[in-house]
């Protein structure tokens, strides 16, 4: 992200004649993407990752025009999406490890009944019963 960020900077602060400025701020004249979820490119994630890193795209051009300002911003913003992302991977570790302790209250139940292990389906029971088969 870092990284992406960096470049991105660059890209804005080169001249407007530029190729890799032209790509990034032109527009598909002839033809269309294709339907269904496109791949994504880079100029897709170029997009994305400041808006992850709390930056907003109105004053995305201004803060690149200063490098020693975009740089600490980009480095500021990276730190956030990061803090972010783990708080995201915690609370999902959380949400998986209460959903495997919590006792299956909805629907039938089926017990192993050599273990006494609980699936919550028939198939389930079947799956487990075969470990216990030597």
């Amino acid at each position: 992200m870092h990284h992406q960020l960096g470049w991105l900077g660059h890209i804005i602060r080169m001249p407007a004649n530029r190729l890799p400025r032209k790509i990034l701020y032109g527009q598909l004249h002839l033809g269309q993407r294709s339907a269904g979820g496109p791949k994504k490119r880079l100029k897709d994630k170029l997009k994305i990752t400041p808006k992850k890193c709390g930056i907003k795209p109105p004053s995305l051009e201004d803060a690149a025009a200063d490098r020693p300002s975009w740089r600490g911003l980009s480095q500021k913003g990276v730190q956030l999406a990061e803090e972010e992302r783990r708080k995201q991977c915690l609370a999902k570790s959380q949400r998986r490890k209460l959903a495997q302790s919590a006792p299956a209250t909805s629907g039938p139940a089926y017990t192993c009944p050599d273990c006494g292990r609980r699936c919550k389906s028939r198939i389930g029971l079947y799956s487990h019963q075969r470990t216990h088969k030597q």
